[in-house]
């Protein structure tokens, strides 16, 4: 199929010779390959190539190459074209350029760019600072089971913070963070719970306890 020209099995070969999976690993092969797929404008190629010329510090290079994923609707490219201009890697910083590509790569699925939007509701980078909106992206990213939106979105049912505050929530939250090793989630579960009785932590362990990540 990749000898014929189908751009997502020249992909696919690619990764299998990078990675040596039912094969010897050989870095040039992955490479023809990879290249091959560049070449027919396959997003997810596209977008590893545009990694491996950050890595080398070819900026500019490698934001032509996102934007061309990114144009394709490719999340994790618009992603990373957030963070850089977030960051101001190998172009000035631009919170507004920032936000809206995250915000693309967020309603595309990606569940770090929810995450990382509520961070910028929250925050008010590159867009006004909007609590309920912020509560929605984290809890979004949290009901599918990452954990440092767990973590924030138990401080905002904590404090009522964009949400109705909720005891038994902010614990069901605080607890799944802590099992994933968030810093400080331990510690705000303690909180949470010295300042609940028996029947809520009780309500909020059970809901912890049968918590199934959403798809």
């Amino acid at each position: 199929m990749a000898d014929a020209g189908n751009a997502q099995a020249q992909f696919n070969l690619a990764v299998l010779y990078e990675e040596g999976r039912g094969v010897d690993a050989d870095p040039s092969k992955a490479a023809y390959w990879n290249t091959r797929a560049v070449e027919s404008e396959y997003p997810p190629a596209l977008h590893n190539f545009a990694l491996s010329l950050l890595a080398e510090k070819r900026n500019v290079e490698a934001i032509n190459y996102l934007r061309q994923a990114a144009e394709k609707n490719f999340a994790a490219s618009q992603y990373t074209l957030g963070k850089i201009h977030q960051f101001g890697i190998g172009v000035p910083e631009n919170p507004d350029l920032a936000f809206q590509y995250i915000e693309k790569a967020a309603k595309s699925g990606l569940v770090k760019a929810q995450y990382n939007l509520g961070k910028m509701y929250r925050d008010g980078y590159g867009i006004n600072v909007d609590d309920t909106a912020s509560a929605l992206w984290f809890e979004m990213a949290a009901d599918r089971g990452y954990s440092k939106a767990q973590n924030s979105i138990s401080s905002k049912y904590g404090m009522g913070q964009g949400v109705t505050r909720d005891d038994v929530q902010a614990l069901k939250w605080a607890i799944l963070a802590a099992r994933s090793g968030i810093k400080g989630a331990i510690q705000k579960e303690e909180y949470f719970r010295a300042r609940m009785d028996a029947e809520k932590i009780q309500k909020a362990e059970a809901l912890a306890e049968n918590f199934k990540k959403k798809k």
